[in-house]
């Protein structure tokens, strides 16, 4: 079984091995905002936007001692850039099917960390402000408590290079066929 072919990445944009954050958040696309980049930066972590420019976030990654992401893809480069990660679900969009798949296809056994569905604008009501300050006091206790104690996970030297090598096969296999059909033609 083949994996995701982001685990290339180490290959085809080598980064820097110098680790310059102790330990990053990187969110799914989908609760990507500057009020969860806050609330990251008050925790003291550094904070990894799906939404920057691809070098940031393959620096950023690269230089990472520890990723706790809901992003599968930034499980991927962290785990292709040998960065530990840690997998969380911030929302029910977060399909844990497909990171399992994932996990299979690396030999990983593992399970996402559920925390509270995220909050993308500031509450209006005193009521939904309370809510708020509650959900955010519950969400940093679960990520500290992650941060310190958390599976994080990596996938085995060996396995990462047979993966990649399985990678570019099956991309080598899929351009000699292209070019076959286009003699052909």
């Amino acid at each position: 079984m083949a994996s995701d072919p982001g685990l290339l990445i180490s290959k085809l944009r080598p980064q820097s091995s110098d680790k310059k954050h102790k330990l990053s958040f990187m969110p799914h696309v989908n609760i990507d905002s500057p009020r969860y980049r806050d609330f990251i930066h008050s925790l003291g972590w550094h904070y990894i936007s799906p939404s920057d420019e691809e070098s940031v976030v393959l620096a950023d990654i690269a230089a990472t001692e520890k990723l706790i992401t809901s992003a599968m893809h930034g499980a991927i480069l962290a785990d292709a850039y040998r960065t530990p990660w840690l997998p969380i679900s911030t929302s029910p969009e977060i399909l844990n099917f497909k990171w399992q798949d994932w996990f299979s296809s690396v030999d990983i056994t593992a399970e996402l960390d559920v925390m509270p569905p995220i909050w993308p604008e500031p509450p209006s009501t005193l009521a939904a402000k309370a809510k708020d300050k509650l959900k955010a006091k519950v969400v940093r206790h679960k990520l500290e408590q992650l941060a310190q104690r958390g599976a994080f996970q990596l996938s085995k030297e060996s396995t990462l290079e047979q993966k990649q090598a399985q990678i570019a096969a099956e991309i080598e296999k899929a351009k000699h066929l292209l070019l076959s059909r286009e003699v052909c033609k």
